[in-house]
């Protein structure tokens, strides 16, 4: 078993699709319809495609589903994103206007940086001090 696509409900799919590729640098893995007027669109790191973000709007559902969809945008799961080297990447994002809410900070199991998306959803940075300890 293996983990293959995480789904972010988003607000506006193309804005988001833009954040992603435009700010992080991901990928765009699948872009195609999914019924009338819609499109499924998945995302992920250039270096990793075996698990992508489903990009899931609102407009993929109606009534109260809809309104309830609206509601956990921004409020989706933490997604955390392992990189080398925090201190560059967040001078990187940061030139690339990527919002941060928390700078690098040093913890017993790495260094860290948070920041929202164009959503307010959390991502985390991560640099491990011991890549075992994952």
């Amino acid at each position: 078993m293996k983990l293959l696509r995480v789904t972010l409900r988003v607000r506006d799919q193309q804005d988001s699709l833009r954040f992603y590729t435009e700010q992080l640098g991901f990928v765009k893995r699948a872009d195609y319809p999914y019924g009338e007027g819609q499109r499924w669109i998945t995302v992920s790191p250039p270096d990793e495609d075996a698990v992508q973000i489903v990009l899931q709007p609102p407009e993929w559902f109606t009534g109260a589903r809809r309104e309830q969809h609206l509601q956990y945008v921004g409020h989706n799961p933490t997604l955390v994103f392992q990189v080398e080297d925090c201190n560059a990447t967040y001078e990187q994002f940061q030139r690339r206007g990527v919002r941060f809410t928390l700078p690098p900070s040093e913890h017993a199991y790495g260094i860290e940086a948070d920041a929202t998306d164009s959503d307010g959803n959390t991502l985390v940075f991560l640099q491990l001090m011991n890549a075992k300890n994952g």
